[in-house]
């Protein structure tokens, strides 16, 4: 049974895709499944403009969840575009701790800038997830080709495998 984290990061706790992929996954392995929310008050792009304020630093937030959540077999993220930065950021702290944590990606912006996402995680859902995620942990648990997971892509071989997308719910 593989040790599965899942990670909301974003300036709320509303978080609602979120939640429903966290249920489907804690049904299926009530056992192994954690959920984490790391909520950020992030100052917006707009008043960082308007008062010339630097990008926020959190950077000793950053490794003090990453050493929480590390310790999975998979380490799923759902964020928007805005926490791009900070996920990206937490992505290095992990594999810096446990280089053999799978590293998902999830949520807004792996749908919309999905060529950005791919480049920092092992795998991203680029449409709705709930079905899919399920899909590629079982392939995941039971050491099949989970690469055929639809809406998903990968990194392999140097490469990147885009799978078609399931029908919208």
């Amino acid at each position: 049974m593989p040790k599965i984290n899942l990670v909301s990061v974003e300036d709320g706790l509303i978080a609602l895709g979120f939640r429903k992929i966290a249920g489907v996954v804690n049904d299926f392995y009530p056992d192994s499944t954690n959920s984490y929310y790391v909520p950020l008050n992030r100052t917006s792009l707009l008043q960082r403009i308007v008062t010339q304020q630097a990008e926020d630093n959190y950077e000793p937030y950053i490794e003090s969840v990453a050493a929480e959540i590390a310790q999975a077999d998979v380490v799923a993220f759902s964020s928007m575009s805005d926490y791009a930065q900070f996920v990206r950021d937490l992505i290095v702290a992990i594999r810096r701790i446990n280089s053999t944590a799978y590293i998902v990606w999830g949520g807004v912006h792996s749908i919309i800038v999905p060529d950005d996402a791919i480049k920092h995680a092992d795998a991203i859902c680029t449409g709705e997830g709930e079905f899919a995620f399920k899909t590629f942990l079982e392939l995941f648990k039971s050491g099949k080709d989970y690469t055929i997971t639809p809406s998903f892509w990968f990194q392999k071989n140097n490469s990147i495998i885009k799978n078609r997308h399931l029908p919208l719910m």
